[in-house]
């Protein structure tokens, strides 16, 4: 009996010191689960931060080489709505295509002030800027009537830059049609790009110049009450009755290497802060 009793006695202890180590083995394994969950990732979590950083990571062609602040500042100088449609296309990763149009005195000077604007926007852009040169010896008239059609806006321009050939429309088409003609311009440019911007600039001005002071102060007022971006290069010039303007000027009232040097250099700034 008391054998039976000591035997029943061990056995009772060998389960208590085995139901002890296994509840401690048990805790032991949780413990160790609970730490490892604090260490591991959440595998789903990571895959959407990865996406999410990919999305926002929208990087330019190498060759531009150009921040998004320093475009900023480059820009500085230009129209607000300017800006904001140049840093709307550099956000999407998209050429700006910009073409200068007007009549062939913006080959004046040898270079002229269409080739210096497009080797200063090439300098300070790299390929962000896609140029297209389009000079005409025409009215402004003729060229709505007859070439307009010939540009390639299939191109899509972002930027239309005009001059739109104030002088050599004096004395030919009146200053109604004219503004006609830039509105015509303005809306078949719309028709490939809808938030293309047309810009305004009057051609040179030149010694003793007369009705033609009305045709251009004409253009300005007609491009304010039209929202139309204005950029007055006059203002860098000597006055029209000031001998002084002569000097940028050959005798037939071109711009010389001088004029379009001033020209260039005025357009420049206006559109790179150089």
């Amino acid at each position: 009996m008391n054998i039976h009793k000591s035997f029943m006695l061990l056995i009772s202890i060998l389960c208590i010191i085995i139901l002890v180590l296994s509840y401690f083995t048990w805790t032991d394994k949780l413990e160790n689960a609970h730490n490892m969950s604090k260490t591991i990732p959440n595998a789903q979590t990571e895959k959407v931060q990865t996406e999410d950083t990919a999305a926002n990571e929208d990087p330019l062609p190498e060759e531009w080489e150009l921040t998004r602040e320093e475009v900023v500042a480059a820009l500085i100088n230009a129209d607000a709505k300017i800006q904001e449609l140049v840093l709307d296309r550099y956000d999407q990763s998209e050429n700006i295509q910009m073409l200068i149009v007007g009549s062939t005195v913006m080959n004046d000077g040898s270079p002229g002030y269409g080739q210096q604007l497009s080797e200063a926007l090439t300098n300070t852009y790299g390929s962000l800027f896609e140029i297209t040169l389009s000079p005409w010896d025409v009215t402004s008239e003729k060229f709505v009537e007859t070439h307009i059609e010939e540009i390639a806006w299939d191109t899509e321009y972002d930027l239309v830059l005009m001059e739109p050939f104030t002088l050599n429309n004096n004395g030919l088409v009146t200053i109604e049609d004219e503004h006609d003609h830039i509105l015509a311009v303005q809306e078949r440019a719309r028709e490939e790009v809808e938030d293309t911007i047309v810009m305004l600039q009057p051609p040179h001005p030149f010694y003793q110049a007369q009705f033609y002071l009305t045709q251009v102060r004409a253009l300005e007022t007609f491009a304010n009450d039209n929202d139309i971006p204005y950029i007055n290069h006059w203002t860098d010039w000597p006055a029209t009755d000031d001998v002084a303007i002569t000097e940028f000027l050959t005798e037939d009232n071109s711009p010389n290497s001088d004029g379009a040097n001033l020209w260039s250099s005025f357009l420049s700034s206006y559109f790179t802060s150089q």
